[in-house]
């Protein structure tokens, strides 16, 4: 559908400004409906790009591509043009959805939570062959992707800043992620303080 609309405009006089308008109206704006609830493949995303990459350029007529891609899709005030990456967005998308389930535990996420099996831990996180599509891409995309993404390292501060500036965890006796445990061979116990709060220890303000 993305594409047919830019054909229906190829043939009309458009600017380069009035090309970059319409493809961030089609491609950018009419994608994100599709990516709150399944993530684009990434052969689908270069194609879709490469198709917008080729408008944006030759629009009537064949021109040379003078600036890289990569320049293009970066900010106006870092001198590009504004239009968006769609697997960079897609990624952005998915974590806006695992953000509500931290944030908002009350909406759908107690049902995901139930039916998955899933005890709130990311790194634990399965993927049932049978599952909805929301939860195989968050799966896939968000907490088993290989690479560390900006989006998940995000959501991880996000926790961890939560769980720090909790006001009823002890600091020794609290269940922290692995890799950031605070003790992980104890060699004393000191008495006087296994009772102490973490917001004896970390300024919430």
């Amino acid at each position: 559908m993305a594409l047919r609309k830019l054909q229906d405009w190829k043939g009309r006089l458009l600017s380069m400004a009035g090309r970059c308008v319409l493809i961030q109206a089609v491609l950018n704006a009419l994608q994100q409906h599709y990516m709150f609830s399944t993530a684009l493949p990434i052969t689908a995303s270069l194609e879709l790009e490469k198709y917008a990459r080729s408008f944006l350029w030759k629009g009537t007529s064949a021109r040379l591509h003078t600036i890289s891609w990569e320049v293009v899709t970066t900010s106006k005030s870092e001198g590009g043009l504004g239009l968006r990456r769609l697997s960079v967005l897609c990624e952005a998308v998915l974590g806006v959805v695992a953000f509500g389930f931290i944030v908002n535990p009350s909406s759908i996420f107690p049902f995901f939570a139930s039916k998955y099996k899933w005890r709130g831990n990311p790194w634990e996180i399965e993927e049932p062959r049978r599952a909805s599509l929301v939860w195989k891409n968050l799966c896939r995309d968000i907490w088993k992707k290989t690479q560390f993404s900006i989006v998940r390292k995000a959501l991880l501060a996000f926790m961890l800043w939560h769980i720090w500036k909790g006001r009823n965890g002890c600091i020794f006796n609290h269940t922290y992620p692995q890799p950031y445990v605070i003790v992980s061979k104890v060699l004393a116990h000191v008495r006087e303080c296994l009772k102490r709060l973490v917001k004896e220890k970390v300024d919430c303000n």
